[in-house]
């Protein structure tokens, strides 16, 4: 191999390591993105409306373990699609498949599903008002962001 040659390889590779994640896209997860939403695809905000399940309707009971289910509607048609949910308080345990918990958040282990499911351990007593986050992000599978769509919503548990 011919040193411009070998020169030419070490820039190229140079080059895509130096391409942002993002550029990549976020297939198998994104966290910290729950109360802003993913301004990443293109389809633009408040496409799909996110739903969350299986939250107490009457507040939390202390240290009780809550089954939730994650999804959402509208936005472009398809089977794809990802979330964040975020928690200010209490933990997340247990990701059902296609889910997965990275640094106390959910979030798709990939982009198969539109319906994710996790359990919630609610604080302990005393320790106040619970905040949920949520974006759910639809896709359209076509491998660029035009024509994705995504949305945001919260829930407060006394």
């Amino acid at each position: 191999m011919t040193s411009r040659r070998k020169v030419s390889m070490v820039l190229i590779l140079l080059l895509v390591l130096a391409v942002p994640q993002d550029a990549f896209g976020s297939s198998g997860g994104k966290i910290g993105q729950s109360a802003n939403g993913c301004g990443c695809h293109g389809g633009g905000a408040n496409q799909v409306t996110p739903s969350l399940s299986g939250l107490p309707t009457a507040g939390y009971a202390p240290s009780t373990t809550y089954g939730l289910t994650i999804g959402g509607s509208g936005g472009p048609s398809g089977s794809q699609g990802g979330f964040n949910l975020d928690a200010n308080l209490g933990s997340f345990s247990n990701p059902g498949t296609n889910a997965q918990i990275l640094s106390g958040e959910v979030t798709h282990s990939n982009a198969n599903s539109r319906t994710w499911t996790v359990d919630w351990t609610a604080p302990s007593s005393g320790s106040g008002n619970v905040t949920f986050d949520l974006t759910v992000n639809f896709v359209n599978g076509n491998g660029n962001t035009g024509g994705d769509g995504y949305g945001t919503d919260s829930w407060n548990l006394a």
